[in-house]
């Protein structure tokens, strides 16, 4: 996920190291929530499930007709452009200054997205109660 402007002096200078470190040597290029490669390509169905191009290719070479009448596999049409995953990774207190490992996870932008949902509630709550005290 981006850094924001106003957090960006939270992180430590070397964080570009340590996320490297995370993403590639721990994780091993892959997801450590649902799996998924760095840098793969492919399409999300309804379910969040990820579909490597390769993937749908192959199945629809094999005859396995993975998709209904509308070309549709869940929500997503051969139409659509493909998704590049993109390896994050996530201070689990969402408290940036604390890097250490078990802090820390790596994670597609999906999987990020729903980890950090609530916390972004949560925060958007407080700050319309503070904006409803002026």
């Amino acid at each position: 996920m981006p850094i924001l402007p106003e957090n960006k002096d939270r992180y430590p200078p070397n964080w570009r190291e340590i996320s490297r470190r995370i993403r590639h040597d721990r994780a091993k290029n892959k997801c450590e929530v649902c799996g998924v490669d760095n840098h793969a390509v492919g399409y999300r169905g309804k379910d969040g499930t990820f579909y490597s191009g390769e993937y749908l290719h192959e199945q629809l070479e094999l005859g396995n007709d993975m998709f209904d009448a509308d070309n549709e596999l869940g929500h997503v049409t051969i139409s659509q452009m493909p998704i590049t995953i993109v390896l994050t990774v996530a201070h689990l207190d969402h408290t940036p200054e604390n890097c250490e490992d078990d802090n820390l996870k790596a994670m597609c932008q999906r999987c990020h997205n729903i980890y950090d949902r609530p916390h972004r509630n949560e925060t958007r709550q407080s700050k319309k109660k503070q904006t409803k005290l002026f």
